[in-house]
């Protein structure tokens, strides 16, 4: 009687298992990655390669910010403490716990499994700047230089890194996350890169194009000025004028095209200054006289818009918007909830943050 008790125990189950396959749990008060909350509901975004670092949102807009599981990898951004200024932290989302994981001052952060990947910034002759592709285990140990390359503008797919090299005249390489077999794959001047799990996007002088993983099979999407791109499922976002930059005269228009290169439209007449798109929204700022940004919500299509903060468009982890808030003497790093709510200050130490008053 016991033996025929375990038996019906085994296959009851594997019909529950069998039954609640393909469906995901998160743990109470967890951020799953790249998630967002609607409601009672939380759906994936932006996941378009299953073992990706970072989203394309945030990676164009310096990736300084990544989340994996309970914890946000960020460059803590504090000009006011020369010691602790650009390190490298994480801090859980549950219990709050911020923790160092390396003195290296980082950009372009992508987690994947318990190795971060990101570019070092370097100091120079002319201040400082991009630098080599590092990787480092999420505890802080195993600290290893990958390559010798200025290298910006880092997607980590799976086993690979994608970059552009500075140091070759901004051609696009791709190598393996141990540092091996290195390979070219676009020899053209080029700016911005997006890669899903069968194509490299990115743009150069000329407009943007697409090239397979392997470098092969070049199509032409767009010809034309664009400055910034960022692919968000089958839809292609882009600006006319470079992303960030401090002068009118760069600012541009922001559209949206398929990514085969159909149905063309305008999103807005507004001058974006920066951007990023997520769960189906763009996130844009504008920029007003002395150095005033504000922060914008609108649909994919440009509509309902509304303000969210002063601030820029930056990086999304979870719930949150992770910025650079610029003071007269210093900048810190702070966080903003989507909907325009909880906005706190993230970086260690610092003046007091200067809390944003919605007009």
């Amino acid at each position: 009687m016991k033996y025929i008790r375990i038996c019906f125990l085994i296959i009851l189950l594997i019909t529950l298992f069998s039954h609640y396959e393909g469906i995901s749990f998160k743990k109470s008060k967890t951020v799953s990655a790249l998630s967002v909350k609607r409601g009672q509901t939380v759906t994936q975004l932006d996941q378009v390669v299953a073992n990706q670092g970072n989203s394309y949102g945030n990676i164009t807009n310096g990736g300084y910010a990544a989340i994996q599981g309970d914890w946000v990898y960020y460059r803590n951004e504090d000009q006011s403490n020369e010691l602790d200024s650009a390190t490298l932290y994480r801090q859980n989302l549950v219990s709050g716990v911020k923790e160092k994981i390396s003195n290296d001052s980082a950009h372009y952060i992508n987690v994947i499994g318990e190795w971060i990947y990101y570019g070092k910034y370097t100091s120079g002759v002319r201040g400082f700047h991009s630098g080599p592709i590092y990787k480092i285990r999420t505890d802080g140990t195993n600290r290893t230089q990958l390559n010798n390359d200025i290298s910006v503008e880092l997607n980590v797919i799976g086993e690979f890194i994608y970059y552009i090299s500075r140091t070759d005249a901004n051609k696009i390489y791709r190598m393996k996350t141990d540092g091996t077999e290195v390979t070219k794959l676009v020899d053209e001047d080029c700016q911005n890169l997006n890669v899903t799990k069968d194509w490299v996007y990115y743009t150069s002088n000329s407009g943007i194009s697409k090239i397979k993983l392997d470098g092969s099979g070049k199509e032409r999407i767009f010809n034309g000025k664009v400055g910034t791109m960022i692919i968000d499922d089958k839809w292609l976002y882009y600006s006319t004028g470079r992303q960030g930059v401090y002068d009118w005269t760069d600012k541009g228009f922001l559209y949206k095209i398929k990514v085969d290169g159909t149905e063309h439209y305008k999103v807005t007449d507004e001058m974006v200054f920066n951007f990023t798109v997520h769960g189906g929204n763009i996130y844009y700022s504008v920029e007003e006289p002395r150095r005033k940004f504000l922060l914008y919500m609108m649909d994919s299509n440009g509509n309902n818009k509304r303000k969210i903060a002063q601030a820029t468009a930056g990086n999304i982890v979870g719930d949150w918007m992770y910025f650079h808030h610029y003071y007269a003497e210093w900048s810190e790093l702070e966080r903003i909830r989507l909907d325009g709510t909880g906005h706190e200050k993230v970086s260690t130490g610092g003046k007091p943050m200067v809390p944003y008053i919605k007009e």
